[in-house]
């Protein structure tokens, strides 16, 4: 996972919306919405929302999770 898509997957923890997240990290909806759809498989989830929940427990721990 790059580092931005830790920065989106940090910021999207807390059931931020995409604009909310564009303005935060000042990039495009766009952007925020492909580097989603690009961490769901790497973290081996269907949804946002279980991103958003490994997010909240990479806040909670220190770090990311693996995964499997």
């Amino acid at each position: 996972m790059t580092s931005q898509h830790g920065r989106i997957l940090q910021a999207s923890g807390g059931d931020k919306f995409d604009q909310q997240i564009t303005f935060d990290l000042s990039i495009v909806e766009t952007n925020v919405k492909a580097h989603v759809t690009a961490i769901m498989p790497k973290l081996g989830v269907q949804s946002r929302a279980q991103a958003g929940l490994i997010a909240q427990e990479a806040s909670f721990s220190g770090g990311m999770r693996d995964p499997g």
